[in-house]
């Protein structure tokens, strides 16, 4: 169900603040190693964003959760060859792929993810990708695997290669963005990052023009009631 909040406010200030995420905010779950399983919280604000039938624009907050998951491209997200190939990324469906040719988000997130994990008390030194293709149910618990390093897929280019951009803790104590694109061949077994949006806002932004107007409308109100008195 989408959890949609739209808040117009009253002409009681000329600005409105925007959220920001920051890493206090984002949850990191650890596994007894102290490994990290997950992480949630990851917020991205956009500002300025139309919303059919609708005449305001919008400040539209997204929140993420993000899973380790290692397998092959193709047994995660899907074959990029196929038309039906599903890159969307809707409240509550776990399509993983919400940063697809979006390479300032997947930045953006492997940032922030970044910066939480460095600054946990005890340093991270792995995630835990859960087996995408585990062996029968009966073989339990799932098999994980144990990564210095993770994914977020962003493009395809046509034929047999997909674009990622990588998070690595390169064994001196701090997890780092690369800054250069890593090709992962749809057929290579590794660690992903799937993404899930877990919630969507929507706040309405009021121009300041109208804000003053607002403004004006109301201090005249009062001085006609006050003079009636």
């Amino acid at each position: 169900m989408l959890q949609c909040k739209r808040v117009i406010p009253l002409m009681a200030t000329l600005f409105s603040s925007v959220p920001v995420t920051s890493a206090e905010a984002i949850t990191v779950n650890r596994d007894i190693d102290g490994n990290v399983t997950s992480v949630e919280d990851i917020q991205i604000v956009e500002t300025g964003v139309q919303l059919p039938d609708s005449d305001f624009l919008f400040t539209v907050t997204n929140t993420y959760r993000i899973d380790f998951l290692y397998g092959t491209f193709n047994d995660i997200f899907g074959d990029p060859n196929q038309p039906d190939f599903d890159t969307s990324c809707d409240l509550g469906e776990s399509n993983k792929l919400c940063f697809w040719q979006n390479d300032p988000q997947a930045e953006f997130v492997i940032n922030q993810m970044n910066d939480a994990f460095n600054a946990l008390p005890t340093f991270p030194l792995n995630v835990v990708g859960t087996v995408i293709d585990p062996p029968p149910p009966d073989f339990l618990p799932v098999p994980t695997v144990n990564s210095n390093f993770y994914y977020i897929p962003k493009d395809f280019n046509g034929v047999d290669v997909i674009i990622s951009r990588q998070g690595r803790n390169n064994d001196n104590n701090i997890w780092e963005t690369e800054t250069d694109d890593f090709p992962s061949g749809t057929g290579v077994v590794t660690s992903y990052a799937g993404a899930q949006l877990t919630s969507q806002e929507f706040e309405a932004e009021i121009p300041e023009s109208s804000n003053v107007i607002g403004i004006i409308v109301i201090g005249l109100s009062m001085i006609l009631v006050t003079k009636k008195k």
